[in-house]
């Protein structure tokens, strides 16, 4: 780590314990992205993807981990209170690199929120509410995703459960 960084320095304020657990969780998230950015063949990346879901769940599990990354990680999570969730969450979105070639761009974001004032106008609202945004986003959103080849063939499937899915994990500002 390079001593002119801000994050050097706030490193030197934790315990060892915590600077170590910081290092095995950094260590983990990036041998998970890799493992499916690094693949040669497309059903390569699912078994990688499946793979690390087992190191996960053998993780927290108390099972015993597979991969150098999990041995490390393992014993963290009672010790510092890790949750699984934030690895669930990893891996679903290494698994979208699969998926996905690009999303919107900002051109596309412009376009949403101009149907949504549209959607709040027709509500009789001068204002915009996050509702406006969800429910046109669906419309706004689902022809702009760019999907790789493998999946671009079943868009009409995937597009419209991704967008659906997005706003149901995504929480609606209140």
């Amino acid at each position: 780590m390079a001593r002119d960084t801000n994050f050097y320095y706030s490193f030197l304020v934790l315990t060892p314990a915590k600077r170590q657990a910081i290092i095995a969780v950094w260590d983990f998230c990036r041998a998970v992205d890799d493992a499916v950015d690094e693949v040669r063949e497309p059903g390569d990346a699912a078994v990688e993807v499946a793979r690390w879901r087992r190191e996960v769940a053998d993780c927290f599990e108390g099972r015993a981990p597979q991969t150098r990354q999990g041995r490390a990680l393992a014993p963290l999570i009672k010790e510092f209170g890790l949750t699984r969730q934030p690895f669930e969450s990893l891996i679903e979105g290494v698994e979208m690199d699969r998926l996905m070639l690009a999303g919107s761009s900002p051109r596309g974001m412009m376009t949403l929120l101009r149907a949504a004032r549209v959607h709040a106008w027709l509500e009789g609202r001068t204002h915009l509410v996050p509702d406006d945004v969800a429910a046109v986003f669906p419309s706004a959103m689902v022809h702009r995703l760019f999907f790789t080849p493998l999946y671009e063939m079943r868009r009409v499937a995937i597009a419209d459960a991704l967008v659906a899915q997005i706003l149901q994990r995504v929480p609606t500002p209140r």
